[in-house]
């Protein structure tokens, strides 16, 4: 009777690593944070005739996340295919923004949606065959149905995670990351219409110049 006690107590008790209570890399102030990079990079730094040579201004890339919620019951399953546009402003930097078509369900809901985000890359290596890089993002988008279930049709999401870029052909990388996805309406009908999705997951692509 103790061992069956133990078991149907047992929950994956994740903790979002980002959220250091004070400052939160992943909440509605993500946007404040990568500005403040971005505006410190653009005024201390300059990109070298050599940068300007070796690295192409645009990135094109797809994506796909599979991804299983872990914070609220019932759990979701949720699916995202991206096709992005990005520029790279320097060395260790990209900007730039992002379509999804999602695919969420739980026990309550199944429905699709589209999404847009602004997202910025921080590499962390980027060495000429291998990257490691710290990417996020956020941005609003709209579901067929309310997701999650007693909420809204309109959401925002916020993503990071990190992510290893090995080269292939020539200009071309396939990725591979681990990725945190947040989901909520920031409140826009009442917080008690307001129920989060927070999930983890696996993302895996490809990029070209």
């Amino acid at each position: 009777m103790t061992w069956s006690t133990s078991i149907a107590q047992y929950s994956w008790d994740w903790h979002d690593p980002v959220d250091l209570n004070i400052v939160d890399f992943a909440d509605n102030k993500l946007l404040l944070y990568n500005a403040i990079g971005l505006g410190l990079t653009l005024q201390l730094s300059e990109q070298s005739p050599y940068e300007r040579k070796m690295y192409r201004p645009y990135i094109y890339s797809s994506y796909v996340d599979v991804m299983y919620e872990y914070s609220r019951p019932p759990k979701s399953d949720v699916f995202v295919g991206h096709f992005r546009v990005g520029r790279q402003l320097r060395r260790f930097l990209v900007v730039g923004g992002d379509m999804g078509i999602y695919k969420v369900s739980d026990a309550q809901v199944s429905t699709f949606g589209i999404g847009f985000q602004l997202y910025f890359q921080w590499y962390i290596v980027n060495r000429d065959n291998w990257k490691l890089y710290y990417d996020n993002g956020v941005g609003p988008n709209v579901f067929l149905e309310q997701f999650p279930f007693g909420g809204t049709q309109f959401n925002f999401s916020s993503t990071y995670g990190l992510h290893i870029a090995l080269r292939v052909p020539e200009m071309a990388w396939i990725t591979i990351g681990v990725k945190n996805l947040h989901i909520s309406n920031a409140g826009i009908k009442g917080m008690d219409r307001n129920p989060a999705l927070d999930g983890l997951g696996l993302s895996f692509g490809y990029q070209f110049y």
